[in-house]
């Protein structure tokens, strides 16, 4: 929030400032342990969610010549993760994560369960980040963006969300503490 998509949302109308108070509000409220997020219902029509507002939020980190986003990357491969899921009798797709199954609540769902039926992840990623039916242009054209989702992917599946996070938090710590 503060160093992906803040300097993403300022502009003549959103100061710096606000859209850092702004970022700051968002983290405080997902920290509140007195609010139950519903995170399956998050989840209800991800991709259009996913396209109004992540993609035009990539895409301006991009036009603003900042570094690869990889917070963003991790959230979009998280998202392909999520949206990989089976069909179920009554035409509803389910995915499952350690054991439990949840819904896939998407239009996409079809298309979804359908790329996953390849062997390559990367080879998923980049059939889905070149759906410009999906995201109104191709994202593998952002440079390093699809190599990062397709990494956090790999590391996802292998070591697990929680430990890619940590991971990953850690190095920007030590990239950052090398920098002071």
């Amino acid at each position: 929030m503060v160093n992906e998509i803040a300097p993403c949302i300022s502009n003549d109308k959103i100061s710096t400032t606000e859209a850092l108070e702004f970022a700051n509000s968002v983290i405080d409220r997902f920290r509140n342990p007195f609010i139950e997020h519903k995170w399956i219902s998050i989840t209800l029509n991800y991709t259009h969610k996913m396209k109004t507002r992540n993609v035009p939020l990539i895409a301006e980190h991009y036009r603003r010549g900042l570094s690869l986003p990889n917070y963003m990357a991790m959230g979009f491969a998280a998202y392909i993760l999520f949206m990989k899921c089976e069909p179920g009798e009554s035409g509803q797709y389910y995915g499952e994560h350690n054991g439990v199954i949840y819904p896939v609540q998407d239009v996409q769902a079809e298309y979804f369960h359908q790329q996953w039926q390849s062997d390559s992840l990367n080879e998923i990623v980049i059939n889905i980040l070149s759906n410009e039916n999906l995201w109104g242009e191709d994202l593998n054209s952002l440079p390093g963006f699809a190599l990062a989702v397709t990494n956090y992917m790999e590391s996802f599946i292998q070591k697990g969300v929680i430990a890619t996070i940590k991971e990953h938090q850690a190095s920007k710590d030590k990239v950052e503490s090398h920098e002071a």
